[in-house]
């Protein structure tokens, strides 16, 4: 079952990697807008509590790419995202809050920009990866995470293997 078909699939994690700049925030941010606003154009969407989980940017940025979403999707009022900030913060430092949101909003999707923010070690360590994953898996059942790639090839997220195999669905976006 898809809460956003094809990409996000009820009960599973999500990765969806690119170089710098190719667009991985404005992606995210739209897919977390169609599912909480319920929004079912360009995708097929199932209506969730969604939380967006900014450790990469600043508040104001991210509030001038929601404006443009909201334009883009045809979104008139609020999109119903519950952001939480913590640019610099480590994923372990906000899963308290994390989960509280998810207690408070059932069946919530967690969308986490960044991996590579995430703050839990080497991305190329396999415990670092496995770690990153069960974190995920811990915070919400269903999860999107925003992966760059290495810089010598844009074939697959940059870290270990473990990454790759921890997703249930690998997503290379194109720009």
């Amino acid at each position: 079952t898809f809460v956003l078909e094809p990409y996000v699939v009820e009960g599973g994690g999500t990765v969806i990697f690119a170089p710098p700049g190719a667009g991985k925030s404005y992606l995210c941010m739209a897919m977390a807008a169609s599912i909480a606003a319920g929004v079912s154009e360009p995708w097929a969407v199932s209506q969730r509590p969604c939380l967006y989980i900014n450790i990469e940017r600043s508040r104001q940025s991210l509030g001038v790419r929601e404006q443009a979403i909201r334009r883009a999707l045809g979104i008139t009022g609020p999109t119903n995202v519950s952001y939480l900030h913590g640019r610099g913060a480590s994923l372990r430092t906000l899963a308290g809050r994390i989960r509280e949101h998810t207690r408070e909003h059932k069946n919530s999707i967690i969308f986490l920009d960044s991996i590579s923010r995430s703050g839990l070690g080497d991305l190329n360590s396999n415990e670092t990866a496995n770690a990153l994953v069960d974190l995920m898996n811990t915070l919400s059942t269903t999860w999107v995470g925003i992966a760059h790639t290495p810089r010598i090839t844009a074939d697959h997220a940059y870290g270990s293997v473990h990454l790759d195999a921890g997703q249930d669905i690998g997503v290379k976006l194109l720009s």
